[in-house]
């Protein structure tokens, strides 16, 4: 009795291709990096496209839990997810900045102790409007706006984001104007 009792109360997590381990879960996510680790769990997310985008998308609403996975799992990133979890983390800025800077500023604290590969994530790169090689003009105009908005709503806490994050936008005006900026195709919100 004692083992079906465990297999229905626990999460089912497998990491063989093709076969499914559960709903995609903050809860089921931070199980599985603590029982197979973060490059397994990782793994799995770079073969289930579905499973990826339910992850970026809880992070861009700026839903704190999904917020919180960025620290577990981010170091095992690969190239594409980097991009993926960069622009979340700023989109996750308009919907909830006090917590995406918190979770941004622990990944900063990280980096300068040795964890480099969550730099990749920092306040620097969050706050610099990454999305604009990816997104049109008028994609990265209306992110600007919103962005601008909601950080100036949390005063002196969102200040140091609010400003790299205008003078990103200054530096992206110049090149347009050089004619150098070249968008992207993706639209937002």
């Amino acid at each position: 009795m004692k083992w079906p009792a465990l297999f229905i109360f626990c999460p089912v997590v497998t990491f063989y291709p093709g076969m499914s381990w559960g709903a995609v879960t903050p809860e089921n996510i931070t199980y599985a990096v603590s029982e197979f680790g973060a490059d397994k769990m990782m793994e799995v997310f770079r073969k289930s496209d579905a499973q990826w985008r339910t992850v970026t998308a809880g992070i861009a609403h700026g839903e704190e839990t999904w917020l919180n996975l960025v620290p577990l799992i981010g170091a095992e990133a690969d190239e594409k997810q980097t991009g993926d979890v960069m622009n979340a983390l700023s989109f996750a800025l308009v919907a909830d900045p006090l917590a995406t800077l918190r979770v941004v500023k622990s990944l900063d604290t990280r980096a300068e102790k040795g964890a480099y590969a969550l730099g990749r994530f920092g306040t620097d790169i969050v706050c610099g409007v990454p999305m604009t090689l990816e997104y049109t003009r008028q994609s990265t105009l209306n992110y600007y706006y919103q962005v601008r908005q909601s950080l100036e709503k949390i005063g002196d806490k969102g200040a140091e984001c609010l400003a790299l994050i205008k003078l990103s936008m200054e530096e992206i005006e110049v090149e347009e104007r050089r004619g150098n900026m070249t968008w992207g195709t993706k639209t937002w919100p």
